[in-house]
């Protein structure tokens, strides 16, 4: 129901909507606000019911996999100290 490509557009159309708002904002088309609060509206509360629904399904990627600790901090500390992000990334 809630694939990664649906939730990678709508999350990005959160971004776009309230830009596009900002940008009709200055240019005084009330209109064209609305439509970026309609879509901002939408593209968020999809984000929120698929957060909702995998929230029930998730499983730590590494549970399974025989990772240390250790072995995950220094992952982590690679790449600047940029690896913890992508190791956030890859659990969750």
């Amino acid at each position: 129901m809630f694939s990664a490509k649906l939730i990678t557009v709508a999350f990005l159309l959160m971004f776009a909507g309230t830009y596009l708002g900002m940008l009709a904002e200055k240019l005084k088309q009330q209109w064209l606000v609305s439509v970026g609060l309609v879509v901002t509206a939408v593209a968020s509360l999809y984000c929120v019911a698929a957060a909702l629904f995998l929230w029930g399904d998730w499983q730590d990627p590494f549970a399974s996999a025989n990772v240390s600790s250790e072995e995950l901090g220094r992952a982590a500390g690679r790449h600047g100290g940029r690896g913890g992000i992508v190791v956030l990334a890859i659990m969750f």
